[in-house]
């Protein structure tokens, strides 16, 4: 049965206020920085050509989850660092997940076609549409970009709201290994 637009505000506003307590009660005055392991892994979702990947498969394995979307500029801009990220941190099993999201498989492949020498893309490409529930566990649904720095052991090293430039994604990456 679809939710009401009144039933999905009242729920994301009731979630915005436990994670507000839960920021208040952790962190005092400074910026919470999200500690524990890490729950929302038990998404499938999705890739651009269409088949499901499950992100529990990467279990184990020190993760960097960007949330972008196909008309974001600065999630454009932030690609080409991480493609070169992909590649530099592969001797410590780092996987880059891109998750779009608002966008379908179809589009991201529309996407890649449109910009294959920009946007290679060494790392899988996701489509988030219609997961609210993914991107409200992140907080990638208000906006993008949004990126997750998982240690291998599931917990949070860093979270980031905006675009980041290579060499803050290099200095947090060396951190977490």
């Amino acid at each position: 049965m679809a939710q009401t637009t009144r039933e999905i505000r009242r729920r994301r506003r009731g979630l915005w206020a436990a994670l507000g307590v839960a920021a208040a009660l952790g962190a005092g005055c400074s910026r919470p920085k999200p500690a524990g392991p890490l729950a929302p892994l038990n998404f499938s979702l999705p890739d651009a050509g269409g088949r499901t990947v499950s992100l529990a498969d990467f279990k184990g394995r020190p993760l960097l989850v960007n949330f972008w979307a196909t008309y974001c500029e600065p999630c454009k801009a932030e690609m080409p660092a991480l493609i070169a990220l992909t590649d530099e941190f592969k001797s410590n099993h780092l996987m880059v997940l891109g998750i779009s999201a608002g966008d379908t498989p179809a589009e991201i492949r529309a996407f890649q076609k449109d910009f294959p020498q920009q946007f290679p893309s060494n790392y899988p490409l996701l489509a988030g549409v219609g997961h609210d529930d993914l991107l409200e566990a992140f907080g990638a649904d208000v906006a993008v970009p949004v990126t997750w720095l998982i240690r291998s052991d599931g917990t949070v090293a860093e979270k980031a709201e905006g675009p980041q430039t290579r060499e803050w994604f290099e200095a947090h990456l060396k951190a977490m290994f």
